[in-house]
């Protein structure tokens, strides 16, 4: 057991129960005393609490398990919907190419104009990504 042989514990077998057992002799060897604990008794707040930190540990991992799978399940899903973004705007942008087209979209509530490419072309500038303010479009509108 914990103390081991040297301090006297020994394994006892009494009506088909482990028990551990220990006996001191008294001062002058004139007596004795016995302590018996059943084996059980002695591990079963160890087992109760082994038990319980692996079903946590269990459940927490099966936790996690299914949070990653629906986080890369979920990124897979953004990278094919942005991949078909990207084709749409692609042939939209095609489109008004071909067609000498220019498309622009003019949010009155910010103040900002977004152009197409192809109207960046039809008009000679060069293109750029950030949708233009008001004051921007203004200094590139004829006056008349």
């Amino acid at each position: 057991f914990m103390f081991g042989d040297r301090a006297g514990v020994m394994d006892v077998n009494i009506d088909g129960r482990d028990w551990y057992a220990a006996v001191s002799l008294a001062n002058g060897g004139k007596g004795a005393s016995a302590a018996l604990v059943p084996q059980d008794a002695v591990f079963d707040a160890w087992r109760k609490t082994v038990s319980l930190n692996v079903t946590l540990f269990v459940l927490t991992a099966g936790v996690l398990i299914v949070i990653l799978y629906a986080y890369f399940g979920q990124a897979a899903r953004a990278q094919a919907a942005d991949r078909i973004y990207l084709e749409a705007h692609q042939r939209i942008d095609m489109a008004l190419v071909r067609g000498r087209c220019g498309l622009w979209d003019w949010d009155m509530v910010r103040g900002k104009m977004y152009w197409s490419r192809s109207m960046y072309d039809m008009l000679g500038y060069k293109p750029c990504d950030t949708m233009l303010s008001f004051g921007e479009v203004d200094q590139i509108i004829h006056p008349e």
